[in-house]
C-alpha cells in the first residue's frame, strides 16, 4: 500500500482547475468567443447609442467610449475575480463552522484511489479514473470527470512522489494511461 499525507487549505487548488475546466470544457477559443458573444454585443449596442448621441453632442470620444468601458471593466473584473471568490469562499465556510484546513491522505492499493479529508472518505476504483495530470504543483486525478487534488507538497521526497505516481498509473486502465501522457513522461524522466 502506498500513502501520502498533509494537509490541503480550502481552494488552494485553484490554479490547477485552469486545466481540469480545459479538459471539460474544450477548446479555450470557443469558450472565449461565447463567453465574449454577450458583452461584444453589449459594447455593440453602447456604441450604436454613442453614434446617436454624436448628432446631439459633438465629441468623437463618444464612439470610443463603449469599447474602452467594456476593456477596462472586463480587466479588472478578470484581475480581481479569482482573489473575490476565493475570499469569498473561505468566508462562506467560516460563517458555517466548516474548517478552512483538513488532514487529508490519499491511498493507493489495488482496490482504487482512497482520499480521506477531514470528516470526508472517498474511494474510487481504478476503472473510475480516467486521468492523472500535474498542473501548478497538484496532481490531479479525474475520477469520472470530478477532479481530486493531491498537493506535491503532501510528498516528502521525490522518491516518494514517484512511488505514488508510478504506483497509480500502473493500475489504471490502459486508456487512463493513455490519457495520463504528462504524468506517465514525467515518471519517466523522474526515474
Amino acid at each position: 500500500m502506498l500513502q501520502v499525507a498533509g494537509e490541503i487549505h480550502a481552494g488552494e487548488a485553484a490554479d490547477a482547475m485552469r486545466e481540469v475546466a480545459r479538459r471539460q470544457r474544450g477548446s479555450i477559443g470557443v469558450y472565449w468567443l461565447r463567453m465574449l458573444s454577450f458583452p461584444a454585443v453589449g459594447g455593440l449596442v453602447g456604441y450604436g447609442l454613442a453614434f446617436l448621441l454624436s448628432f446631439v453632442i459633438d465629441s468623437s470620444a463618444l464612439f470610443a467610449a463603449p469599447v474602452i468601458g467594456f476593456v477596462i471593466g472586463y480587466v479588472i473584473w478578470s484581475q480581481r475575480a479569482k482573489r473575490f471568490v476565493l475570499k469569498r469562499f473561505r468566508r462562506e465556510m467560516a460563517t458555517r463552522n466548516l474548517q478552512l484546513r483538513y488532514p487529508t491522505s490519499f491511498t493507493v492499493d489495488d482496490e482504487g484511489l482512497h482520499c480521506i479529508s477531514g470528516p470526508v472518505s472517498s474511494s474510487a476504483e481504478w476503472s473510475a479514473v480516467t486521468d492523472l495530470f500535474l498542473e501548478q504543483g497538484y496532481w490531479v486525478f479525474m475520477v469520472q470527470m470530478s477532479p481530486w487534488v493531491c498537493p506535491r507538497r503532501l510528498f516528502t521526497t521525490p522518491a516518494d512522489e514517484r512511488a505514488f505516481i508510478t504506483g497509480a498509473l500502473d493500475r489504471m486502465s490502459e486508456s487512463a494511461r493513455n490519457h495520463s501522457r504528462q504524468a506517465v513522461n514525467a515518471m519517466r524522466t523522474a526515474a
